[in-house]
């Protein structure tokens, strides 16, 4: 050693050291690793060499506002960029916020690089990709300063002089999380710049790196760990060290300070420790805080990095959910698709088509989720999932396990529940066990986050707050950037490899889910049971936010429900030659597409939420298209192409060969109407069109038709006639109107006035089911059912205060949650409301024997207003609320309530596929929890001899506390989406008073699917020769607690075989027996992915023209059929 050099600290072996004190040596060493103090002399300033750096030769070019750039695009914007392009340097701003600027970069190595590796930095404080010239993705960059950021992009590991860089950056003008106006949940700022603050290449330094990774986890390691602890002491004894013996200027100190390190890392656990099984992910919300179009941008860049990173961590094991993004990258970018394909570490995982909002969507949407999410795993990676993956949505119905597993899933992964703000939940494993018994095993990821960082606290966290640590020693953790994509970054790796097994902390292994699981339930022990929902005690709201989202969503889901039946019943009568089937796929993918659980919930930026209404119109468009067509092939007759609208239609509208057919243009002259009943049980309703309609269409003479239950309204010019078409069947609108006498069965309506005086303060609406007395001002003060043998019952409360009971209240709560607008309805909205004015006006709108209609407007507020219409049909067991609302209200919730005069300690609700029960009281926390809750057709509340059905037909979030039933009709939240729920809404509910303790025998189940399917007039070219249907329950063979929810083509075979689903709704042992127009060649059970069951046992006998079928509580039924059908 030179004596002239000055003694360093490293030299004086042997001095005395003074003693430490933790809090000041714990602040010295993390010091050395700020971001901010003494950056400019601490390990983390030596990690590039700054004075290396070279910029970036730029050239930009900017494409149109939407522009949707991907590698079918890539030439088209290299062209336009060499006409177009500007040069462009430090310091430049682009935007405005969604536009996309793409950016030629070269660089040429210097002779000072030489051996070194070398990094691109290109930071425009936003996200970017790097492609290579000729056109593939590399590598996804986030700019900004989050903890996201990652601006580097490795051009070489050992650097050659003089060779020549050329990349192109395609820039999108936003951030991680959007364009958040003032905080990342506001609105976006629709005009905003980012500002390209860094361009170069420079030399990193991959020792020192090594050294900055060492010392972060020893200091995370000395902060977590017990004060007490040997290892934690060891940690920090060890970060002093290295303190002591480093000299940032000084290149040979690193030596001796990485051999400290190393030290210390190189010590192992037992055998006991705990297990961190680690997988990397990026969770991205396909649609949030960025319209659909960005997402797609947001996976390639994702998981072109996951790629990249592979190649130097070959432990480093990936997955990805969502066959939906999949689909976009294998359209976008097939090159990276195809790598992910041929990865056996990059790991598709999850089993639906989107990961959906797992409240709002019907059963049949969750199969579909599964079906086609599963199809497409298995199709284009082999195998189908074997876990369903589901990190980030609002509650998780109670038939999901039986879904689950009839999707060929056999595990569950969820975190949300760690969210929940009152009650936590017990269980970190364990069996979740659904409506109809059937289990799943399932893994809550203890960390509490899909976006673990892999920091000591995660991991030892994993360890301490893993519920099942007597039964195993196995956890999960989710670890990289999500919600906007990212992934894991390189530093997260790092800490992987390091905490494989280091001593003190869990042994941290990269696992698949799949290893993961199958390791877990092979080592747990005595796995404990969750019975029913897991609801989730946060964001009550989305039951109600966008509520035109979710009017949208459950309108298609009837609509093609619908167009299933027809099809299925016009292709197996030989009218329709070729089944629709690529169509129908398309439009249930739109379908579910905006079932992910940022949109259907409402709680998206205004951009996703107008691409959500827009798929939702398209899906109306060409549903109804295909519905007309049908029809007009059951008929006979074949649509020419502007009758149908689309190509893919009027293929689908072809008759088959040999059969009649009238290819006919659609004049009103011409047409006819036929009926479709969609229900799998008859009902008798009342259908209301133009008078002169009737007359064009229906081909006799009404003069004549004294004996069909039928009112002409010569005055309106309206037609009401009473129908009852056959279940899950089309028929000539005249062969399904009623006969009888109109004066039998008929709807009653009289004004009451007070003694003396002719002034109407209220009326009565009854018919032989029920009676309803309103005052003028829209309060419903009775309502009382009427049994068979003539009993009356009253279901509404009735006290002697008339200012406080009543029903058809409508009230203004403040709605303004602690932090997520769009997402959450407080406990405490409920201490403060206004009772909104009576109804203005009160107004005999329709009055006949078939149909009584009231309307009453309100002015509820300054700036809302609402119109109602009071019906009662003759036959009708419902009082049916048609509303419009016209709602500009800010942080308002609108509700309308019924005090009922029922008393139980529990409420029933409609769920997908069942029933789900819930107190009505506040005795535990739990309880209290449920203020809000998601209801689908129906709340009921019954007691011995008499209960009540609050019924709708979009609405889903229901209170049923004491002796008030309460439904959640209109929220106005800010944020993200300022419009959201703004404008005009109409909606229906009901009310059913029934005599049974048990709203399923009382048939709430019918009045559910009649207020959300009633039967649809189709017009068609010309009449319906005869009825048509193809399958239907046998009333007197079937338990009225079956239910035959869905007829539609197989997938294998959609010409010849049919899918038949049916489920028993009630919770108790059911059977069946299902008819058919043709005789039945076969009959297999299969899962919901149309595959045989190896035990399936519902199937009981089949006869020439009928099935039998026994199910279980709740079971959901899928039947594989083949007719014999006509030569």
């Amino acid at each position: 050693m030179d004596p002239a050099a000055p003694l360093r600290a490293y030299d004086r072996v042997g001095a005395q050291a003074p003693p430490h004190y933790r809090k000041i040596t714990l602040e010295r060493v993390e010091k050395l690793i700020d971001p901010v103090y003494w950056a400019d002399v601490n390990v983390r300033s030596r990690l590039y060499d700054e004075s290396s750096k070279v910029p970036l030769d730029l050239q930009v070019f900017h494409l149109p506002m939407g522009h949707k750039s991907t590698w079918n695009l890539f030439q088209q914007a290299i062209e336009q960029g060499a006409t177009k392009a500007e040069k462009a340097t430090v310091g430049d701003e682009f935007g405005p916020t969604w536009s996309t600027h793409w950016f030629e970069v070269r660089a040429v190595i210097p002779d000072g690089f030489r051996g070194k590796e070398v990094h691109m930095r290109f930071d425009t404080n936003s996200e970017a990709m790097v492609w290579s010239a000729d056109g593939e993705p590399l590598q996804g960059l986030t700019g900004g300063e989050g903890d996201g950021k990652r601006v580097e992009f490795v051009v070489s590991r050992s650097a050659v002089p003089g060779t020549a860089l050329h990349f192109f950056i395609e820039m999108a003008a936003n951030e991680l999380f959007g364009a958040g106006d003032g905080g990342f949940l506001h609105p976006p700022s629709v005009d905003r710049k980012f500002k390209l603050v860094q361009a170069d290449i420079c030399v990193f330094n991959t020792e020192w790196a090594h050294l900055f990774h060492d010392l972060s986890l020893l200091v995370e390691i000395a902060k977590k760990l017990p004060e007490s602890s040997r290892r934690g002491s060891e940690a920090l004894f060890t970060a002093n060290q290295v303190a002591n013996v480093l000299w940032t200027d000084d290149d040979s100190t690193l030596y001796q300070a990485r051999q400290l390190t190393a030290a210390f890392f190189a010590k192992r656990n037992g055998e006991a420790q705990f297990e961190v099984s680690a997988i990397g992910h990026c969770h991205i919300d396909t649609a949030w805080l960025w319209p659909y179009r960005e997402t797609r941008r947001k996976c390639g860049r994702s998981w072109a990095t996951a790629i990249r990173y592979m190649e130097d961590y070959p432990e480093y094991r990936f997955t990805a959910s969502q066959a939906q993004q999949l689909q976009w990258v294998k359209e976008d970018y097939p090159g990276l698709f195809s790598k992910l394909r041929t990865s056996e570490r990059f790991v598709p995982t999850g089993g639906s088509w989107v990961e959906m909002d797992c409240n709002v969507p019907s059963g049949e949407s969750f199969c579909r989720q599964f079906l086609y999410g599963q199809r497409f795993f298995k199709e284009e990676f082999g195998r189908p999932c074997k876990v369903f993956w589901l990190p980030d949505t609002f509650g998780y119905a109670s038939q999901l396990p039986q879904l689950v597993r009839a999707a060929e899933m056999d595990y569950f992964l969820t975190q949300k529940l760690s969210w929940n703000l009152i009650n936590k939940f017990p269980y970190s494993t364990f069996y979740w066990e659904g409506l109809d018994g059937t289990r799943v095993l399932t893994h809550f990821p203890p960390a509490n986050t899909y976006c673990a960082k892999v920091t000591v606290e995660e991991v030892v966290n994993t360890a301490e707050q893993y519920h099942e640590r007597d039964r195993s020693n196995d956890a999960l953790m989710v670890f990289g950037h999500g919600d906007g994509g990212g992934g894991p970054q390189r530093g997260m790796l790092e800490r992987i490899h390091r905490l494989q097994d280091c001593d003190g902390i869990p042994k941290v292994s990269c696992r698949s889910p799949i290893e993961f699981f199958e390791r877990l339930e092979r080592n747990i022990q005595a796995p404990l049971t969750w019975r029913g929902e897991l609801y989730f005690e946060l964001h009550r709201g989305t039951y109600t936010t966008h509520a035109r989202i979710k009017k949208a969503n459950r309108r298609s889901e009837f609509l093609l429900r619908r167009v299933e039946l027809l099809c299925a019943i016009a292709v197996h009568h030989g009218l329709l030659q070729v089944y629709p089937q690529a169509n129908i796929e398309e439009l249930w993918k739109l379908i579910l597409l905006n079932q992910f659980h940022d949109v259907l919930p409402g709680t998206s930026i205004q951009l996703a939420n107008d691409d959500a209404h827009h798929y939702y119109e398209e899906v109306e468009r060409r549903a109804t298209a295909l519905l007309n067509s049908t029809a007009a092939a059951l008929c006979g007759c074949a649509l020419d192409q502007d009758d149908v609208g689309d190509e893919q239609t009027a293929a689908a509208a072809s008759v088959a060969e040999g059969a009649p057919r009238k290819r006919v243009r659609r004049e009103p002259t011409l047409q006819s109407v036929v009926l479709l009943n969609a229900n799998d049980f008859p009902l008798t309703t009342v259908v209301e069109m133009p008078l002169d309609e009737l007359k064009t269409h229906t081909y006799w003479d009404l003069d004549e038709e004294s004996t069909r239950r039928m009112v002409l309204d010569t005055e309106k010019q309206r037609a009401f006639l009473e129908v009852r078409p056959d279940p899950m069947s089309v028929v000539s609108l005249p062969e399904a109107v009623t006969r009888g006498s109109l004066e039998l069965n008929r709807v009653l309506f009289s004004w009451e006035t007070l003694p003396g005086s002719s002034e109407a303060i209220g009326f009565v609406v009854e018919n032989q089911h029920l009676c309803a007395r309103f005052t003028c001002d829209g309060i419903l003060r009775a309502l009382h059912g009427k049994a068979p043998d003539g009993a009356i019952y009253q279901v509404l409360k009735q006290d002697e205060d008339a200012s406080s009971c009543g029903g058809n209240r409508f009230w203004l709560y403040e709605d303004t949650p602690l932090f997520w607008d769009a997402w959450d309805v407080m406990e405490y909205h409920v201490e403060k409301r206004a009772y909104l004015p009576p109804a203005s006006s009160c107004v005999l709108s329709v009055e006949n024997q078939l149909r009584v209609e009231v309307l009453f407007e309100y002015q509820l507020t300054e700036h809302s207003s609402l119109k109602q219409i009071v019906r009662l049909d003759a036959r009708s067991r419902m009082l049916v609320f048609d509303t419009s609302v016209n709602w500009h209200e800010k942080h308002k919730c609108l509700k309308v309530e019924f005090p009922v005069a029922i008393r139980s300690h529990e409420a029933r609700y409609h769920t997908q596929y069942g029933i789900v029960s819930r107190p009505t009281h506040r005795n535990t926390s739990w309880d209290v929890a449920k203020f809000e809750v998601c209801g689908h057709h129906w709340a009921d509340l019954s007691e011995p001899g008499r209960g009540v059905s609050l019924l709708n037909d979009c609405k889903y979030g229901y209170s049923v506390m004491d002796q008030m039933m309460s439904l959640s009709l209109l929220r106005s939240p800010k944020r993200p989406d300022p419009t959201a729920d703004m404008g005009h809404h109409r909606f229906q509910y009901a009310l059913f008073p029934h005599q049974e303790n048990d709203p399923m025998a009382a048939g709430v189940s019918q009045c559910g699917f009649e207020l959300n399917d009633p039967p649809q007039l189709i017009p068609v070219p010309v009449s319906l020769s005869a009825p048509q249907r193809l399958f239907w329950l046998d009333e007197a063979e079937s338990s009225p607690s079956v239910r035959l929810d869905c007829v539609k083509a197989a997938e294998g075979d959609p010409q010849r075989a049919l899918i038949v689903r049916l489920y028993e709704s009630h919770g108790g042992q059911a059977r069946a027996t299902l008819r058919s127009v043709f005789p039945f060649r076969s009959v297999v059970q299969v899962n919901i992915l149309e595959n045989p069951l190896e035990h399936g046992t519902a199937t009981q006998k089949i006869e020439h023209l009928s099935v039998q079928v026994a199910l279980k509580q709740f079971e959901v039924c899928t039947l594989l059929i083949h007719l014999q059908k006509p030569q």
